[in-house]
Parts: structure tokens; sequence; C-alpha cells
């Protein structure tokens, strides 16, 4: 905020005094009842607007920290205290001491400290602006525990306060046991004798007494400590108990003495941790007015602002609280207006009663509240700005002022701090003096604050002041919307266009005779009138403006709506094709790992020599998958002819066609026919030898494990070789030899180049020299 010029008393003195005209301190009284603690209600009467952006924000972030905790079902746990500040001055008196009472209220703060300092700790990260601001929140738990040890819930010393008190309290019980059991035995004798009043007995001036019928009193050895009110009764300590008596009264004594020492030994403690309770019951305090202000915007529905360093403050849908309060949210009618670099100020004008001066409030207090740390009901942008209002009558007796000066003293102090932060409220600027006058004071007082930077809104009845405003650039317009048909106010505020002030309307309805309205509107003159028709014609085409514009957001807002149901249904496909897909290939893994299993089983029955029970296996086999795949529509079959080759959907096996009927297809893969519904096959391409994949090539039931190359070229020994992996591969088998010999050697080095990059290849060794195996490659298959 920049430095503006004029005094800091005169700056002091027009905020409090703007402030108490917008009627702060009433939207405060709003807030107080959400308070727990006096403390913290005090506080909030105090509170003014900030000038850092960067406290406020801190404030605005706590407040908006506590509010998503209650969302959470939690809260912050205030708990009621009394004020200490009273008994830690005392406590910072060498020798003074507190009561067992006033010490357990100490108690009680510091134990409200503590336990919110620790709620707050556990969740730091919910809560970092409210732990910033309960940084100082005291946990003195030795000072609690001496005070607990010694001072009991009743506010009662305890016994075991120190060894000495125990040693006293011990005697008096010794003492007052003996007295009473001779004062017993006294007040049978006595009562036999008739002496007394009444057998009991009772205390007086601290010591035990009897009730001796006043005839008696000089009958026995004793003192009188007193008469009843009727003079038949004396209270009588009889010379039997005097020493007794006067032992328990020195033991009462050094009793006192010794509380007193224990009191002034916390005392003195709470003393020297005076500064530390003190910020702990400031921090208390200040948590309390966080969350009073978080209950508020809870309950009035208020908005945390938004706060921005350049100079700006706008206003969306914000109703008046006080309104809010009284009349409820559905009667009162919401503002927005914005100020910035281009829109600096604002002149309204309306009729009377038509909601001017609720408007200029509305932005003042609003903005008062939301630099203050207080929500405001509704949406906002705002820097720190100072505010200076001149609202209502200031005429003075004692100063000889009248409204129209008391205002001009005013607005010449306004200008004397106005500078670029600075947000002005005037009330009927220059009222109450000649028009023409009044209007050209109102225009210069509005070009100075202009000029200095400042934003303004003022109301005016000023017909010159709505055309001056058209040649101010950073100056506009605005009005207050005018039922004409019902000749009644909406309270609508319309920033852009000029009001009318609707006289003649509301004279014709209150029946001020039509020869007289009509002499009226000759004496303004055509131009005038024709001005006020202009303006009521562009309220008018605006209000049209405006009910289409809601009508476009409402189409938009049911087409936005629209498109996210569609979008919704279209993630809720999305995810339940995904858990589909998911769930199908879950099964079809399972399928594909069963059947490799059980053609692994029908491979070592090849291999122990049962072709046929092989081959009844892989037929059982066929059916079970055919019953587990699930049937595509039989739109989907592919249209196959003999000669074709297809691809089984289940396991990705690859073979020929070899005959069609409508009902089924005879697949010959390898060494194996099978017959398939053509719905549970795919169309697939002629099987490249290059291409062949583990997936996809027939099975071989009896495929070499060995092939010998000797005496072949290297191109027709490398394509047998590339046949027989094949084979071997489908047939499952995992190791594999090729017989090369050893000739020059080129035979052996083309093979190994090649299976260097074969991709059914694992890895391969040469045989060893040594062991008559050198002419052999061995082929570990993948």
């Amino acid at each position: 905020m920049a430095t503006s010029p004029g005094t800091p008393e005169l700056r002091a003195q027009l905020g409090e005094q703007s402030l108490q005209e917008l009627e702060l301190s009433k939207v405060l009284e709003l807030v107080v009842p959400f308070t727990v603690t006096d403390r913290a209600a005090d506080a909030l009467r105090r509170l003014r607007p900030l000038d850092d952006a960067q406290e406020l924000e801190a404030v605005h972030s706590a407040i908006d920290e506590i509010l998503a905790l209650r969302s959470r079902g939690e809260d912050l746990p205030i708990e009621r205290t009394d004020d200490p500040e009273h008994l830690l001055n005392r406590a910072e008196i060498a020798g003074a001491y507190l009561s067992a009472n006033e010490l357990l209220s100490v108690l009680e703060l510091l134990g409200a400290s503590r336990r919110l300092a620790h709620f707050i700790r556990e969740r730091q990260e919910l809560l970092p602006h409210v732990a910033a601001f309960g940084a100082e929140l005291a946990d003195l738990r030795l000072l609690e525990r001496h005070i607990r040890d010694a001072i009991d819930p009743t506010g009662s010393v305890r016994d075991d306060a120190s060894s000495e008190l125990r040693s006293i309290r011990a005697s008096i019980a010794d003492v007052s046991a003996r007295l009473r059991s001779k004062l017993r035995r006294i007040v049978q004798r006595l009562g036999d004798e008739e002496l007394l009043q009444d057998e009991f007995y009772t205390q007086r001036d601290g010591r035990l007494v009897v009730p001796l019928k006043v005839e008696y009193k000089r009958a026995l050895p004793g003192i009188i400590h007193g008469i009843s009110q009727t003079g038949a009764t004396v209270f009588f300590e009889p010379s039997e108990v005097f020493e007794l008596n006067n032992e328990l009264a020195e033991l009462r004594s050094a009793e006192e003495r010794e509380i007193i020492r224990i009191l002034q030994s916390l005392t003195a403690e709470v003393g020297s941790h005076a500064p530390s309770i003190r910020a702990a019951d400031a921090a208390l305090t200040t948590l309390d007015s966080l969350r009073a202000r978080a209950l508020f915007a809870e309950h009035y529905r208020g908005r945390k602002p938004r706060i921005e360093p350049e100079n700006i403050i706008e206003l969306r849908n914000v109703f008046h609280p006080l309104l809010v309060a009284s009349k409820g949210f559905q009667r009162v009618v919401p503002l927005s207006v914005t100020f910035d670099r281009e829109r600096r100020g604002y002149l309204v004008s309306g009729p009377n009663a038509g909601g001017k001066s609720i408007a200029i409030k509305t932005i003042g207090v609003s903005t008062a509240m939301a630099l203050a740390g207080i929500f405001p009901l509704g949406e906002m942008v705002v820097s720190p700005v100072r505010i200076f209002a001149a609202i209502g009558d200031h005429q003075s007796i004692e100063s000889n002022l009248s409204t129209f000066s008391s205002q001009l003293v005013r607005l010449r102090e306004i200008l004397q701090v106005c500078d670029d932060a600075t947000l002005v409220i005037v009330d009927e600027i220059c009222a109450g003096t000649d028009p023409s006058e009044g209007s050209a004071l109102a225009a210069a007082i509005i070009d100075g604050i202009l000029e200095r930077g400042g934003f303004i809104v003022a109301t005016t009845h000023q017909f010159v002041l709505k055309t001056y405003a058209l040649s101010r650039p950073h100056l506009l317009n605005a009005s207050m919307e005018f039922d004409t048909v019902r000749l009644e106010p909406t309270y609508r505020f319309l920033p852009g266009v000029p009001g009318n002030s609707y006289a003649f309307e509301l004279a014709a309805a209150l029946g001020l005779p039509q020869d007289v309205l009509d002499r009226a509107r000759g004496y303004l003159g055509d131009s005038h009138a024709q001005i006020e028709e202009s303006i009521h014609q562009l309220q008018e085409l605006r209000k049209t403006m405006e009910e289409r514009a809601a009508i476009a957001a409402r189409e938009q807002f049911h087409a936005e709506q629209l498109r996210q149901q569609y979008e919704d249904k279209f993630q809720q496909f999305k995810a339940k094709y995904s858990q589909l897909l998911e769930a199908a290939q879950r099964e079809a893994d399972e399928l594909i790992r069963r059947t490799k299993e059980e053609l692994r089983q029908i491979r070592q029955n090849a291999e122990l020599g049962s072709l046929d029970a092989a081959r009844a296996e892989l037929a059982a086999l066929k059916e079970r998958i055919e019953r587990q795949v699930p049937t595509q529509r039989a739109e989907q079959a592919p249209q196959l002819a003999v000669g074709d080759y297809a691809e089984l959907i289940a396991t990705g096996q690859r073979g020929k066609v070899i005959e069609v009927t409508p009902k089924h297809i005879t697949l010959e893969v390898g060494a194996v026919r099978l017959n398939v519904a053509p719905e549970k096959l795919r169309r697939a391409e002629q099987p490249a030898h290059q291409q062949s994949s583990r997936r996809n090539r027939p099975l071989k039931l009896d495929a070499p494990t060995q092939l010998d190359v000797r005496g072949m070229r290297v191109q027709e020994a490398l394509r047998r070789l590339e046949q027989a992996l094949n084979d071997a591969v489908l047939g499952g088998i995992g190791r594999f030899t090729v017989v090369h010999g050893t000739g020059s050697g080129q035979l052996r080095q083309a093979i190994h180049e090649y299976l260097q990059t074969h991709p059914l290849v694992a890895s391969y060794r040469v045989g060893q020299a040594g062991q008559n195996d050198w002419g052999t490659t061995y082929i570990e298959l993948r």
C-alpha cells in the first residue's frame, strides 16, 4: 500500500469515523455470538481492516482451514477460560500470592492451551496456517503438575502439598479429637445439671464453646465469647478446655502460614512463566476469534476473498450482512461491481428509496469485512485499501455546520489523505445547495480523487453529474433498477447505465393532478425529457439483453450438464469394458496355461510311442476348448474356403482349411485334423517360415530331435535346419541336435551365424573334440 499524504492521526480518525458510518461494528456483533471466550468477543469488536496482504492471506487461509476441518466432522477444541491478565500481574509481584481458586483458573488456561496445541499438532498438514497462529500455545506441564499436586478440584490445598502441612494437619486432627471428646463429657455433665440451654457445643471466634444459660454464666470458671440475640444464652468456654483450644488455635495459625507459603511458591512459579502464559492466552484468543469467523462464514454463506496486490475491488453477487440477518437471503438482492484501472469510479443515480445508499454501503462494508479478515457474503477480489466515507447527516450545532458544510469538511479531509490505495464512498455528494454549484463542486472533488489514483462511488440526483460521468474515461454511471410498471424499486445495481429519478411517475401514482404534472414537464423542457426518455430506453434495452443472456446461460448450463452426464456414462462404460476385458484376458490366460500343460502331457505320451492315445487326448482337449471359449456372434464368422488358412481364436494355432460345411470347418493343424465351428475361427495369412511362432504353428507329434546335414550345400542345409527347428518347437521339444561334420568348417560357421539370430533359439554350443562330437552343435530352444 502506498504512503498517503496527510497526517497519520487524520487518516486514523477519518478511517474510524468511516467504519462507524458503514456500520462495521454492527457486522462484528453478528460474529461475536460464535466466540467461546469473552476475550475473543472483545478482540472481534476491535477488528479493523489490515493493510498487509500477506497477513491478510494468512488470516483468510486459517479460516478456510477451520471450515475444511468442520466439514470433516471435527472442530477446534476451544475451551472457556477466564482472563488471566490481572492474576499474572499480581503473580509478578514479589511476595504476593494467588488464592487456591485463582491458581485453579491458571491451571484451566494451561490445560486448555496444551490440549489445543496437541490437537493442532496432530493435524499439522491440514492446518498449517492455524498452527502458525497457535505457535505460542504453551505446554507448561510441570507447572500444571505442581498446581494440581497442591490444590484439589474444590479449591482446597491438599494435605500432601508439603510434609510440614501434612504434619500440622495431623496434629490438628489429634488435638481436635481430644478437645471434642472433653467437650462431649462437659456437655453431658452440665446437661445433667440443667445448666445448658441446649446439649451441644459450637464454635465462636475460632474456639469451641458450649451454650450456657445466662443465669449460670458466673457459676463456672471460663470465658464468655458471646451472647445470643435473645439474651438467654451465653457461649461459654470452660476453663477445662483452655489449653486444648489454645493449642488448636496455634496449630490453625501454623496451617495458615504454611498454606500461604505454598501459595506464594506456586504464585512465584506462575509469575516466572507469565510471558509464556500471556502469549498462550493471546494465541487462544486469536484462534477463538478465527473459529468464530469460520462459523460466521458457515452460517451466512461467507466466501473466502481473493487478495490481489494490484489495486482492484470486485464484488460478485455480494449480500449486505445486516440485511441478510434481518430479512434473510430470499428477500435481499446481491450486488456486483468492479473497480480497477479502467473503472475507477461510479456515480449512482436513481429514485429515492431505490437502494442507492444500501448499494454503496454494501460496497464499503464488504470491502472492510474482507480486509478485516471476515468472509464477505459473496465472491470478492480485493487489494488492501483505506476506506473513507461521507454518509449520513454530519451537521453540527456546536461547530455551526449545516449538512452541506459538514460534508464539504469531510471531503476536504479525504482529499488531504487520498492516494492510489483509497476507496471513497459518498452519499448524495454535494447535495443541499444550489444544484448547479453543487454539481460543479461534486465534479471537481471527484476529479481530485481520481487524479490521486483513488476509487470512488457516490450517489447523486443531479442531472448534470450524469452527463459529467459520460465525459470521464475512468468514471461510469450506475443506477438502481426501477420497475416502471409497478412503480417500485427492484434494488438491482446496474453499472454503466444512469438512472432516472422517476419523480413524475411517482407523483402521478401518489395522485398529483395531471395539469400540475403537465406544467411541471413544461418547466423541465423538451431536451431534459428526451434525455430522461433515452435513459429509460437504455435501461429497458439493458434489461432485455440481460434476460437474453440469462436464458443463454441457463441453456449453456443445461448443455454442460448433458455433456457431463454423457461423459460420466462414457467413463462408466469404459471402466466396465476394461473390467470385462481384464476378466476375459485372465480367463484366456488360464485356458492357454491349461492347454499348454495338456499339450505337454500329450507330447510325453507321444514320445512314449502312444500316438493314437495322444491323438485321442488332443481331440478331447479340442472339445473342452470349444466348450470354454466364448462363442462369437454368427455374423462375425469369417467366410473361409478350402485352401485358406485360419487361426483358432482360443489358442492361436494356425492351420489349413481342407473342408467347409455350414456347421463346421475342418482345419489341418500339423498331423491333426480338427472340426471347428466357423465362429471360433478367424482368417489368417499363409504362414511364412521366417515368421513362424510357437503360438501360430501346427502341432507336430512326430518331430525329430536331430538333423544330419553332412554333405549338403550351405543353403540346402539352412533350409532343412529351419524346417527341423520349426517342427521341433511345434512338437514341444526343448533340445535339438544338428550334425554338420568337421570338414572345412564353412558349414558349421554358417549354421552358427544362422542360430545367433534365430528367434526360436535360446542358446547353442558346439561339441568337444575330445568327446568325438566336434562335428555336432547342441541347441536349446525357447
